[in-house]
């Protein structure tokens, strides 16, 4: 009866076309976005952000952050120290590609440094105890990687007020072109929600303006207030779902295709 009825109504082919499109545009755009997200994280690996610790840090409600690490970074060398105190005395546990910095900072010691690729490139892990006896001019911060990267900008904006020390270290991979693309495809995903939130308001005003005759009919013919409510409801749904089933199939056609 539901469909039957919202099928009868002049309007209702032009919506569910509508709602198609929009489904249809959704669900490229967003795939589009995620794959170059996925390109441009590759294009930044090896990137870090360094913030220097300040009285009015408040970075761990962050969902920009994909890795919050505190730690200290040496003034004298590209050198990033966490402190675990799980780690044994005089033992430095760190990515193969500093050992040649390390080497340099720890010469004329008996530290031992042990290599170990499951260290972040730029972190080097030793307890307090052996951190202390480096006795290295350092500086409090945090050593901070984005899921996604093309963040990169907003984030910069929003701490920079704050701390004007934000030290980034782009990989040299990083490529402008790809990085814009990311930014632009959010702004059109911002669209489309925009567009797609006037549609349904469109919708449900339309419905409830054309049922205001019909809902008289149907409470003259016996049916309760419950149930007329029920099948507005119904049909405002109808819509609704047409969107996520086609939103759905359409985004998992686009992923054999892209």
């Amino acid at each position: 009866m539901v469909l039957k009825n919202i099928l009868a109504r002049k309007n209702t082919k032009i919506y569910l076309f509508i709602i198609l499109l929009m489904a249809t545009l959704y669900a490229f755009i967003t795939t589009l976005n995620n794959y170059y997200i996925k390109i441009n994280n590759d294009n930044f690996d090896g990137s870090y952000i360094f913030i220097p610790a300040t009285q009015n840090d408040d970075f761990e409600s962050d969902n920009l952050f994909e890795k919050i690490i505190q730690v200290e970074k040496s003034n004298l060398y590209d050198l990033y120290f966490s402190i675990d105190n799980q780690v044994n005395d005089n033992t430095i546990y760190s990515h193969q590609k500093q050992l040649n910095k390390l080497n340099k900072t720890i010469a004329n010691t008996n530290i031992k440094i042990k290599a170990n690729d499951n260290c972040l490139d730029n972190i080097v892990y030793l307890n307090n105890q052996t951190f202390s006896s480096l006795k290295l001019e350092s500086t409090s911060g945090y050593f901070i990687l984005l899921s996604d990267w093309s963040y990169i900008d907003t984030l910069l904006k929003k701490y920079n007020q704050e701390n004007e020390n934000i030290e980034v270290k782009y990989s040299e991979k990083y490529d402008e072109n790809t990085l814009a693309l990311t930014k632009i495809f959010k702004i059109f995903i911002l669209i489309i929600k925009i567009i797609i939130i006037i549609l349904y308001l469109a919708v449900l005003i339309d419905l409830l303006i054309d049922g205001k005759i019909k809902n008289q009919i149907l409470y003259t013919l016996g049916a309760t207030k419950l149930r007329i409510i029920s099948l507005n409801i119904m049909e405002f749904a109808i819509f609704i779902i047409e969107f996520i089933c086609c939103y759905n199939f359409i985004l998992f056609i686009l992923k054999f295709i892209l």
